[in-house]
């Protein structure tokens, strides 16, 4: 059976775990609805070891996507449904009763919406859940939401994104009378994630704590609409001595600027997954996140392997990061479980479950 996977852009998100079911031997085709868009402007290819191909619109829709339905050999994973095109193939896949699969981020369950656009919206969803074959979240807060949202639960299927544990690998030991080196990496944008609360608990440790402040070194990575806010920012709240903004890194820039770090701190607001937690955390980094994160409520366990403050939380997130400044041994033990959390989830791991789903929805299709 051929795998047709459509989701929005070519990303380092998904290229590694496509490339890894490419090599399995599964026949994959990635097409994607847009070459790229301007909120995430990666120079470098993405799309290298599995085939793929761009949609070709017509009027905003997919028709050469669309015919693939009168194939019988053809199954459809489906990424979200925030497209004509996906909404149209989804609603025809589900009437004509062919297989597919969905892939989805953690949809956000509190989002405000039209009261009549929302339980058409509701009642849409629930009958797609109905009709495929499997839905498949990233994590399990992506799979509570879909719960809530209507599907069964027989249905889920948990296969987050997947990184190169080997590429994002420990640097080595850091030496202790170095600064401590606290990162972020995302888009700028304060709305979502938050990068203006950890300047914030910077400057409160900076009141409170000055002989710790004087140890903090904090990278910033990323573009966005926020940028130049923030950076005013720090000239406010007298941090801008501490922090360095290091602006857009290319998927092979990454593993070299966790390296340069101690602590991660991811303070969105809300971030559906955010691979920026899973990638510090193999990289050996502790994580400092907030619970509107997907990717730290499936993997963190708050003490252990990370620390997770209630989002918006200055006051708890400064606490923590006291903690995790003035003790470098919890620094370590953190970052230490934090590595052993990310090697239960290898690329192999992905294989394995989509995989297994090919393997059921073939079976009852010869059934």
């Amino acid at each position: 059976m051929q795998l047709e996977w459509i989701t929005t852009q070519p990303t380092p998100y998904n290229e590694f775990l496509f490339g890894a079911l490419a090599k399995s031997g599964l026949r994959l085709n990635v097409r994607f609805m847009a070459p790229a868009i301007a909120s995430h402007p990666w120079r470098s290819s993405m799309r290298i070891g599995f085939d793929s191909c761009n949609s070709k619109k017509y009027c905003g829709v997919d028709l050469a996507l669309l015919r693939l339905l009168c194939r019988r050999d053809v199954l459809f994973v489906v990424g979200g449904w925030s497209c004509i095109t996906r909404f149209l193939l989804l609603t025809s896949a589900a009437a004509l009763q062919r297989p597919f699969v969905i892939w989805t981020d953690t949809p956000n369950v509190l989002k405000r919406r039209n009261p009549v656009k929302a339980a058409l919206r509701s009642a849409w969803v629930k009958w797609v859940f109905k009709n495929a074959a499997f839905v498949m979240g990233t994590g399990q807060p992506a799979l509570n939401a879909l719960t809530q949202m209507g599907c069964a639960e027989r249905k889920l299927v948990n296969l987050p994104y997947f990184i190169d544990t080997d590429y994002f690998r420990p640097a080595g030991n850091r030496q202790s009378t170095r600064e401590v080196v606290l990162v972020s990496s995302g888009r700028l944008l304060n709305s979502l994630k938050g990068c203006d609360l950890a300047l914030t608990a910077l400057a409160m440790i900076r009141e409170v704590h000055p002989k710790l402040y004087s140890l903090i070194r904090y990278r910033i990575a990323g573009e966005g609409p926020d940028r130049a806010a923030l950076e005013a920012l720090c000239i406010t709240l007298h941090v801008a001595d501490r922090v360095e903004f290091v602006g857009w890194l290319e998927p092979s820039d990454l593993a070299s600027f966790y390296a340069s770090g101690d602590v991660l701190i991811h303070s969105a607001l809300w971030d559906p997954y955010a691979n920026a937690v899973t990638e510090a955390m193999s990289s050996g980094l502790a994580v400092l996140g907030s619970d509107a994160t997907g990717a730290v409520l499936d993997r963190i366990v708050h003490g252990l392997n990370g620390l997770i403050h209630r989002a918006g939380d200055v006051t708890q997130l400064a606490e923590q990061l006291a903690l995790i400044v003035s003790r470098r041994d919890v620094r370590m033990s953190i970052g230490t479980h934090a590595r052993e959390t990310a090697l239960l989830w290898t690329v192999d791991v992905g294989v394995s479950i989509v995989n297994e789903v090919v393997v059921k929805v073939t079976t009852e299709q010869g059934a």
